[in-house]
Parts: structure tokens; C-alpha cells; sequence
């Protein structure tokens, strides 16, 4: 008996519980996903509207909607909405490739009758979704990578961070890319090689993430502190960046848990591991979506906050942060 197996019945019915559970919580997952792609689309496209009054123009040249928050270019509205589109699509196609990946029903019924030992695999969809599985993991590291290196932008670890964390997107991209073209080939996927890979790539990929997310909470930890101690609780302009939802969703931090749910239970050769697969691959979206959802409304960190008088925090406070003061130019 397996550890999810129940004693009264057979063997084989805990990875078709499983099997035929995956598909169903990413349904559920996939229409999360589809509603805050929906919201991120909606106010991106409000940010695109020319709502300014003078008043507000006269305040705020660079800004380029009438709503609240840090401006954000045209251009900038135009990637997001871009990038929100073919995250939808790579979900999509992920959803609907898994609905296919497995015979459920039939194979449920042959293992509960004792007829059938082994889930019914369709070639092609299997190969769609992994595909759409490793284009939407890249697509989603690339974002959190790049939040990463905007939140430390003024900071003097700056070029310390980008090293470090595309260094390790270049290794989890090359590997990953090489595991799913073979996983997606049935005369190569058979065989060891490229489970070894697939570990490796995810090992890479949760560190990554967990890299990503300490970084992030740290450096937001230590900017609220600076404001806490220096200014007091109530400069709730600077302070809207560190809260406590601002730092689990600015550091991806469902995206980091997933995937180290994921590796944990893969290497344990858990069947759950099949579920953790299939709440990931849109899990990894969702998390994404939430942070262009705080840059869509204006309330992510996009620089530095603006104070002339502070000159950077101290070194102890996990990270040295450089906030912009009146430069040379004036």
C-alpha cells in the first residue's frame, strides 16, 4: 500500500485519485487566473486612457492616466497587457492539454474493477502541456527576476543581485528547455536522463524563486523599518510598499511555496507530486498576475522612494539601500 492509499482499497487507486483530482483543482486554479489576468487587463487599459485633468498633468508630467499611484509609461502599459495576454494563452493551452493528459473516467473505472494498473497517456497533449508548462515557468522567472532587480535599482547591491539571479535563470532555462524537449519525445522520455534534468531544472528553478523572495521581502522589511523608526508609522505613502500583502505578493511568494512543495514531494516520488504539477503551472501565473495587478493600479514599487535628506540605510539592516537625493543636474 502506498502512504495515500486507503487500507479498504486497491493499491492502485491513490495516483488515480490523484490523476483525476490535478485536473480538476487546475480548472479551479485556471479560472482564478483568468479573473486578476481580467483585472491587470482592465486597469492597464485605464492607465492607457488620456483621464488627466491640467491640475493633475501640472503635478505629475510623467504620469499618463488620471489614476493614483507612480506613473507608468505607454509603453510599459502595452508590455504588461502583452504579457498578460500570452500568460493566458500558455494557460489555457496548459488547462486544456491536462483535461487530455490523462484517460480519468475510463481509467478509474478499469483500476477500480481491477482491469488497468497504469494512467492512459495522450502523446500530444502531454507534450502540450509540457511545453506550455516550461514557457510559462520562464516567462513567470523572468518577471520575478526583473521586480527583483527593479526593487534593488538604487541600491549599491544592485549588480551583485542581477548576477546572481540571471546567472541562475540562464542555468534552470538551459536545463529545463533540454528536459522538456525530451520529455515531450516519446523514444527519450522513457528513460532516466530526463527526470535528472527535470529535477535539476526544478532545483534550480525553486532557488531561484527562494533567492527572488528573501531578497525582495528583505530589502521591503528594511525599507518599512527605515520609515518606522525614522518617520514614524504614519507617512503611509512610503509605507504602502512594505506592507505585509505588499511583501508576499511583490516577492512571489506563492510562486516560491509551490515550487518547493512541488520538489519536496517529487523526490519523495509522492503521487500527490501530480497535483503540486498541475496547481503549479498556474499557480506560477497567478503570482505573477497579482504583481502586474499592484503595477496596473499603481501601488508596486517601481524606484526608490523620493527623499533628498536620506542618503541610504545601514548596512545591517540586510541590504544597502541608496535612495535618490538632488544630483548635480539639479
Amino acid at each position: 500500500m502506498t502512504p495515500f492509499s486507503i487500507s479498504s482499497t486497491p493499491e492502485e487507486f491513490s495516483p488515480v485519485l490523484f490523476a483525476i483530482a490535478a485536473p480538476v483543482l487546475n480548472a479551479v486554479a485556471y479560472v482564478v487566473m483568468v479573473v486578476i489576468g481580467s483585472l491587470c487587463v482592465f486597469f492597464l487599459v485605464r492607465r492607457l486612457r488620456p483621464q488627466r485633468s491640467r491640475s493633475a498633468a501640472a503635478a505629475d508630467p510623467d504620469s499618463d492616466s488620471g489614476m493614483p499611484g507612480p506613473s507608468l509609461s505607454r509603453r510599459h502599459a502595452w508590455f504588461y497587457i502583452v504579457y498578460v495576454v500570452c500568460m493566458v494563452c500558455f494557460g489555457t493551452a496548459y488547462t486544456v492539454s491536462l483535461q487530455f493528459d490523462i484517460a480519468q473516467p475510463r481509467h478509474a473505472n478499469a483500476c477500480h474493477r481491477g482491469e488497468g494498473k497504469a494512467p492512459t497517456y495522450n502523446v500530444v497533449a502531454f507534450a502540450v502541456s509540457n511545453s506550455a508548462f516550461a514557457l510559462s515557468g520562464g516567462i513567470a522567472d523572468v518577471l520575478v527576476v526583473w521586480r527583483c532587480c527593479v526593487i534593488y535599482r538604487e541600491s549599491s547591491w544592485c549588480q551583485w543581485v542581477k548576477t546572481l539571479c540571471w546567472l541562475l535563470f540562464a542555468s534552470d532555462c538551459l536545463i529545463g528547455v533540454t528536459a522538456a524537449i525530451m520529455y515531450s519525445v516519446p523514444s527519450v522520455g522513457n528513460n532516466a536522463i530526463p527526470v535528472v534534468l527535470a529535477q535539476s531544472a526544478f532545483t534550480i528553478s525553486a532557488t531561484l524563486n527562494l533567492v527572488c523572495t528573501a531578497l525582495i521581502v528583505g530589502r521591503l522589511y528594511s525599507v518599512k523599518k527605515y520609515f518606522t523608526d525614522t518617520m514614524g508609522s504614519t507617512d503611509r505613502s512610503q509605507l504602502r510598499y512594505a506592507t505585509i500583502s505588499a511583501m508576499l505578493i511583490e516577492s512571489c511568494a506563492l510562486y516560491a511555496t509551490f515550487s518547493v512543495t512541488l520538489l519536496v514531494l517529487w523526490f519523495l516520488r509522492s503521487p500527490a507530486s501530480f497535483v503540486a504539477f498541475a496547481l503549479l503551472g498556474q499557480c506560477q501565473i497567478i503570482s505573477v498576475f497579482l504583481v502586474i495587478l499592484r503595477v496596473s493600479r499603481g501601488v508596486a514599487w517601481t524606484r526608490a522612494p523620493d527623499l533628498s535628506a536620506v542618503v541610504d540605510l545601514d548596512f545591517a539592516e540586510f541590504c544597502k539601500i541608496d535612495l535618490p537625493g538632488p544630483g548635480p543636474s539639479g
